[in-house]
């Protein structure tokens, strides 16, 4: 009979079965900010910065991030806010152990799109440098005095930069040996030795040396007159 009937997607009771949502397919961003891959950090207790971005519009659903320290879940003392069309957070990790540590990061948007995992591997190094100071001793009648010792990284995950004798830079060996010889007043000195690693650790040895090259003063002679036997 060639009759039409033609319902729209505004319909009252059947509209919203002829409505048809396109999900979009563009992964999400995950990005951990700070630190950075294979940087060496001096405290167990680092702030770890993290970024989520939508790139495909839908949304990112904030109830599928999974954020790892060191392979463990965490989910507590995580705060994200809006900060021009991004979500961060700043979480503090405490307890980080020495050596290798890693974090990592992934959301899914709103479409079940999955972002790419970011993982960032780093390394904590607590201990300063081990200082030996070999020479001088606490006491010299002269000068002109050397000052010897040893000094080590605290750990593989860093070098030995630097050693300073009262402020000024000295040369060490493949095996942190030092020496360098130094004027003294009259009087007490202070000699300040110091290591410094490549992370900006640091530990001092102070020694005290008195100087004292003048001979003692007699200024009076009283003698009493005696006689005495040979021998006595």
């Amino acid at each position: 009979a060639n009759n039409e009937t033609i319902m729209y997607a505004t319909d009252s009771k059947y509209g919203d079965q002829l409505n048809i949502r396109v999900l979009e397919k563009t992964k999400p961003t995950a990005s951990i900010i700070s630190p950075t891959q294979g940087s060496v950090l001096g405290s167990a207790t680092q702030d770890i910065k993290m970024e989520l971005q939508d790139a495909g519009g839908s949304g990112l659903n904030m109830t599928s991030v999974i954020f790892k320290v060191n392979s463990v879940q965490v989910t507590q003392g995580v705060s994200w806010t809006d900060q021009g069309g991004k979500k961060v957070c700043t979480y503090r990790a405490a307890n980080l152990s020495d050596g290798s540590n890693s974090v990592s990061l992934q959301v899914t948007d709103n479409d079940g799109n999955i972002s790419d995992v970011a993982t960032v591997a780093f390394v904590i190094s607590t201990s300063a440098p081990t200082l030996n100071v070999t020479s001088p001793t606490e006491g010299t009648n002269s000068n002109r005095v050397t000052v010897a010792g040893t000094a080590a990284a605290g750990s593989d995950a860093v070098t030995l930069t630097s050693v300073k004798i009262n402020g000024e830079v000295v040369s060490f060996g493949s095996g942190g040996a030092f020496s360098k010889e130094i004027t003294l007043r009259e009087g007490e000195n202070e000699i300040t030795v110091v290591a410094e690693d490549s992370i900006g650790k640091t530990t001092s040895v102070t020694r005290h040396v008195t100087v004292d090259t003048k001979a003692p003063i007699i200024s009076d002679v009283e003698a009493e007159a005696t006689t005495v036997n040979a021998n006595g």
